[in-house]
């Protein structure tokens, strides 16, 4: 007997998904490929876990959240993106003299990650952490 429900598992997401993100804000508009910033990266997300059980305690201790606890938080997942190669590629995306497309390499995108202002980054971090970023929802749910 067949699933009736079966279409739907072309919704996980997995590790070797990527999406892409146009960054407007920058000269070119670049494309920014992105792997999952999700469960589906196991790797990624068991840091995530570790991370967040140290913060636990943490919390309970100083009863509270602080301005200075997320910019911390932010600047660890920072780290974590490029521990587990987030930004998995680009297209188009320009060195300082405005002229000169950057290759792509991992101390790239480290560098990336590095030099983007907070609001930047949080863009990629909210397209990286949302499952329909990777999945193909056109024609797999009647859409």
């Amino acid at each position: 007997m067949t699933n009736q429900f079966s279409h739907l598992n072309s919704l996980d997401v997995n590790n070797d998904n990527t999406t892409d993100v146009v960054l407007y804000e920058l000269e070119g508009a670049p494309t920014i490929y992105l792997a999952p910033a999700l469960e589906a990266n196991k790797p990624y997300y068991n840091d995530v876990l570790r991370n967040s059980m140290q913060k636990a305690a943490a919390l309970r201790a100083n009863k509270g959240i602080t301005a200075d606890m997320a910019k911390t938080n932010r600047e660890e997942e920072r780290e974590r993106f490029k521990k587990h190669n987030i930004v998995a590629g680009w297209k188009g995306l320009l060195s300082a003299d405005g002229k000169t497309e950057v290759k792509y390499s991992k101390e790239a995108a480290a560098d990336f990650i590095d030099a983007i202002p907070d609001w930047l980054f949080d863009k990629l971090h909210m397209e990286a952490s949302q499952p329909q970023s990777f999945i193909n929802i056109e024609g797999t749910v009647g859409n």
